[in-house]
């Protein structure tokens, strides 16, 4: 029986190649700090400083122009320029329907935002849950301070209030304690203090004047 396929040969691999990929694998599985949109950014720009380049896909297109098997060409990919006119105009149709159906709840969060002290009861009044007025808080009232105290914090800031107010805290009362203080999860509490280390012992300034050239923490005496 003989195939219609061609006998293309594979393309050639380093030797050390998997080697190399194993490595960068156990490089990033080790890493202790989450990537940050300030690293990401930092990291873009050293790349572009060394000469290298960014190449930009528009919404709704792909980078490929051909479909591969077996190293043979088998279809062609078309830039899907109607597709993505069709999809654009599906969520516009839906953000109006959305706009519609938060009218009234809209006009009702406008006379009550004012007034209340607290969201739980500004979702008692208007009488819907506390995902449903984030979601309207962030989408129709954006730059309002008033309503910025009523949404729900974002991981970031979290993090930012637990590594401002933790050591503190922890001085006089136990971990579950200041999990409650913190308005959050003993789980979460624990994952921010052991990204952050934040139960580490801090020199103290006897120590620091003792030992004047001796790095404070572990990280600065690796950098040394």
């Amino acid at each position: 029986m003989q195939a219609d396929l061609p006998n293309d040969p594979e393309p050639a691999v380093a030797p050390d190649a998997w080697i190399r990929s194993g490595d960068a694998m156990d490089l990033h599985c080790t890493q202790t700090v989450r990537a940050t949109p300030d690293l990401i950014a930092a990291r873009v720009a050293e790349f572009l400083a060394a000469g290298g380049t960014i190449d930009r896909i528009p919404i709704g297109m792909s980078a490929e122009t051909d479909s591969h098997f077996n190293n043979s060409v088998v279809a062609t990919i078309s830039k899907a320029e109607q597709l993505f006119e069709k999809r654009a105009a599906h969520n516009r149709r839906n953000a109006a329907r959305w706009r519609e159906q938060d009218a009234q709840d809209i006009e009702l969060l406008t006379r009550r935002l004012p007034h209340v002290k607290t969201a739980r009861e500004l979702c008692k009044e208007c009488r819907m849950s506390y995902d449903k007025l984030d979601r309207l808080l962030r989408t129709y009232f954006p730059g309002d301070p008033v309503a910025a105290q009523y949404t729900k914090m974002t991981r970031d800031e979290r993090e930012e209030i637990v590594r401002a107010k933790y050591r503190d805290l922890r001085a006089t009362m136990a971990q579950s304690e200041c999990a409650k203080a913190l308005h959050m999860h003993h789980c979460e509490l624990k994952r921010i203090v052991a990204l952050y280390g934040l139960d580490r012992p801090i020199s103290t300034a006897a120590q620091r004047w003792n030992n004047p050239g001796r790095p404070a923490t572990k990280e600065q005496a690796e950098l040394a």
